[in-house]
């Protein structure tokens, strides 16, 4: 039985119909009712394959949320179209689920948000071949595992939520198609330039001259920062060189191209220089970089520091345990903005780090 997108979109009680669910629904109807892995037995052997065994009392949840998936056409549907957006369609479509949104009522159709866990789940197989055909060694393959354990327990552990929003059902979907890798304290993205990244880089071209970037025979990774990161010196540094030299190990195809690393982030503010020792190692971190400010309001240190779902504006309700949320909480008070910054590794941090 086929549906339209605004009755399943309706269903779940999301607002819009999402541009990937145009592109992509009759393609994914060809794969239903056929879903190999919408089984328990399937999920179970992913559950084990990504190390959440002890989680017993969430894993008779994911049991259950299967059960009732199944025997609702329209949640299985959505299931099946889920699937095929994160690990079967090839025109990048995934890129499109940040902008779902998630609201608190999204699923109340099942009583929970398991549908994207089970859906993320059933990429197992495809992560367990991905990462042998891209090379990975045994510490790279712990590390990519645990990055979708973490994507299926963060907004459990860290939220209260039965179950993951999209965000992080992308989050581990992109481990297990192999678009990140963590090096020590950080991960590293693959990405292809886009017209708004462009234009970023032309306006650091203008401002860094000596560093300038093109594009011919380069190859570009997104610098991402999860939290609890050790930002100590010798920490960054290393995680910066050793990808340097294990990236190309990864991603065979970019073997004779350069790599350049790019980061966006309140980390890399530049309203941080007004309020944070400059001897800090986050001040470090930011040093690393040719930095411009970005004014568009992303306001990304809500979920990073404060682990705020939605942007609010009573910042007085927001925790002080560590000194840096009582710094931009005091900064914030008075009632100045942080802004997101941009910008590359500087050239003579790539260099002194290889060389050496």
């Amino acid at each position: 039985m086929k549906y339209s997108l605004e009755t399943l979109a309706n269903y779940i009680n999301m607002d819009n119909i999402p541009k990937s669910w145009e592109n992509c629904y009759i393609k994914s109807l060809e794969t239903y009712p056929y879903m190999d892995w919408l089984n328990i037995k399937f999920i179970q052997d992913a559950i084990n394959f990504y190390n959440l065994v002890d989680e017993k009392d969430y894993i008779e949840k994911i049991y259950n949320a299967i059960i009732q998936i199944n025997n609702d056409k329209k949640l299985k549907i959505i299931a099946n179209l889920f699937h095929y957006i994160l690990f079967e369609d090839n025109t990048n479509q995934i890129s499109d689920i940040w902008s779902w949104g998630h609201n608190v009522n999204m699923f109340n159709v099942m009583g929970n948000n398991l549908l994207p866990l089970i859906v993320l789940l059933s990429g197992y197989k495809l992560h367990d071949k991905n990462m042998t055909d891209n090379n990975f060694d045994e510490e790279q393959k712990r590390a990519s595992k645990h990055g979708v354990y973490w994507a299926c327990l963060k907004d459990k552990n860290n939220l209260g939520l039965c179950g993951i929003r999209f965000s992080q059902m992308v989050w581990g979907a992109y481990f297990i198609n192999i678009k990140l890798i963590t090096i020590s304290s950080l991960q590293y993205e693959y990405f292809v330039p886009d017209e708004d990244f462009k234009i970023k880089v032309s306006k650091l071209n203008k401002e860094f001259y000596d560093n300038k970037i093109t594009f011919n025979n380069n190859s570009f990774f997104k610098v991402h920062i999860p939290q609890k990161t050790d930002f100590s010196p010798n920490s960054v540094l290393n995680s910066i060189k050793t990808a340097y030299s294990k990236l190309k190990q990864y991603f065979p195809q970019i073997n004779n191209d350069k790599i350049h690393f790019f980061c966006e982030s309140w980390l890399l503010s530049p309203d941080l220089d007004k309020f944070l020792n400059r001897n800090s190692n986050i001040m470090f971190f930011k040093s690393l970089f040719d930095v411009l400010p970005d004014y568009n309001q992303g306001r990304g240190y809500f979920k990073f520091l404060f682990n705020q779902i939605d942007i609010v504006d009573d910042f007085d309700k927001m925790p002080e345990t560590t000194s840096l949320q009582r710094n931009v909480k005091d900064y914030l008070l008075k009632g100045n903005c942080l802004c997101d910054g941009y910008g590359f590794i500087k050239n003579e941090v790539i260099k002194n780090l290889t060389n050496n």
